[in-house]
């Protein structure tokens, strides 16, 4: 599905918004391994918008920790914190940085 082609025909004066889905098939089999009904919760999701124009770009993680959470599970809590701390190295790899899309 194209979000930015979605959200322009649905909201007016939309940004550039680009969804990346990033969940690696070990991380997603692990997942569904642990609790079949997890599988609306992947793959794991990055959120790229130009703000204030084409000045700033806004990168955003999935919080795992926080969207998996419903799960009791031990197994899943775990993978939450490992999928988090990968998402937030890239983050911290990126860095502050002006960019264009």
């Amino acid at each position: 599905m194209d979000i930015e082609k979605y959200l322009n025909n649905h909201i007016k004066n939309q940004s550039s918004h680009k969804i990346l889905l990033v969940c690696n098939k070990k991380t997603a089999a692990d997942l569904l391994s642990y609790d079949v009904q997890m599988t609306t919760l992947i793959p794991c999701k990055i959120s790229i918008k130009k703000i204030k124009g084409e000045t700033l770009v806004e990168v955003s993680i999935e919080d795992t920790e926080k969207t998996w959470s419903f799960s009791e599970k031990s197994e899943i809590k775990k993978l939450s914190a490992e999928v988090k701390k990968s998402l937030t190295d890239l983050l911290d790899y990126i860095g502050p940085k002006q960019m264009k899309l």
